[in-house]
């Protein structure tokens, strides 16, 4: 049985993380944050063993980064950047250039929020009010999956193997599982509210977590038999609409999922246990904004809001009782 060690590394940032991504292997996590500093940079890359800095980029013309994604085995990168006007470009950049790739233009209301891939990023998706699908190898766009409302955000997620692609808020009220190579929806379940703030797949694409509006409450489906799971009814765990959740991150095993809110949780799966110790990681001023999980390392990561940081937690194997 595995658990996820309390005691993690702190990476600091110039500002909150609003997107991350971990490179394959756990070695390297790549963060966007916000500044209102022109000299700062936008984009940053650490190591995850000791916190420090790898490499970093900015734009003088950039405001904000709106999602950020490693590509070409760990060795690229591609980011989207957000002017004051909430215009958006993407870029592909080398980890060892200073000389970034212009790929597209996105007008104010695209409302670009991150960017996602599969395992080996043969696929990845810009993600907003709609999700567009790009073939990463010919640095092509294939096509578009529109939102179902202008305003409502749509969150995304690809299957390991890149053949799916599951939406939330492309048909309101619903969890789409598409065809990654040519957007045909192929399954559908019920979402917990027309519109969600956050979709998590685990690796083996067994089980899916869609959070609801506002990260009150979600849904968790074992896709094997397209049933929800709840907790025990003795279970101190409530999933329903009033509950107060954050980002969740799927472990490499596909074993947990796990949150962190003050404390960690982790839902064993598929009986939802609790596996985490009640010790606080964070003050409750220091809630998760978003979170990260490595495709092929024990390895999870928690941006946090107060302290504008990062948390890297390791899975390791659990303490016998």
């Amino acid at each position: 049985m595995l658990a996820v060690d309390p005691k993690c590394r702190v990476i600091s940032l110039p500002s909150v993380p609003f997107d991350m991504d971990l490179s394959n292997d756990g070695s390297l996590i790549a963060c966007a944050t916000q500044t209102n500093d022109e000299s700062a940079h936008y984009v940053q890359v650490f190591r995850t063993k000791d916190a420090s800095k790898l490499t970093s980029f900015m734009h003088l013309t950039g405001y904000v980064a709106r999602g950020v994604t490693f590509i070409n085995g760990g060795r690229d990168l591609l980011y989207v950047i957000a002017d004051q006007f909430s215009t958006s470009q993407l870029y592909r950049i080398a980890l060892n250039s200073r000389y970034p790739e212009y790929l597209k233009r996105y007008p104010p209301d695209a409302g670009n929020h991150s960017i996602i891939r599969n395992a080996n990023a043969t696929r990845f998706a810009v993600v907003g009010a709609r999700v567009e699908v790009w073939d990463a190898a010919q640095n092509q766009e294939l096509y578009v999956l529109p939102g179902a409302r202008h305003a409502e955000r749509v969150h995304a997620a690809f299957s390991r193997d890149g053949k799916h692609l599951y939406a939330y808020g492309t048909v309101e009220g619903a969890i789409i599982r598409y065809a990654a190579d040519t957007g045909e929806e192929l399954a559908r379940w019920e979402a917990p509210t027309p519109f969600g703030s956050q979709l998590v797949l685990t690796p083996d694409e067994r089980y899916l977590l869609a959070a609801r509006e506002s990260h009150r409450g979600m849904f968790i489906y074992d896709l094997t038999t397209g049933k929800r799971l709840e907790p025990a009814e003795d279970s101190i765990l409530k999933f329903g609409a009033e509950s107060l959740w954050r980002p969740w991150a799927a472990t490499q095993d596909s074993g947990m999922f796990v949150c962190l809110k003050r404390s960690l949780y982790c839902l064993r799966l598929p009986d939802l246990e609790n596996l985490a110790p009640r010790t606080a990681v964070v003050e409750p001023s220091k809630h998760s904004w978003v979170a990260a999980s490595a495709w092929d390392a024990p390895l999870i990561a928690f941006g946090t809001v107060g302290d504008s940081s990062v948390r890297v937690f390791d899975v390791i194997a659990a303490a016998e009782e």
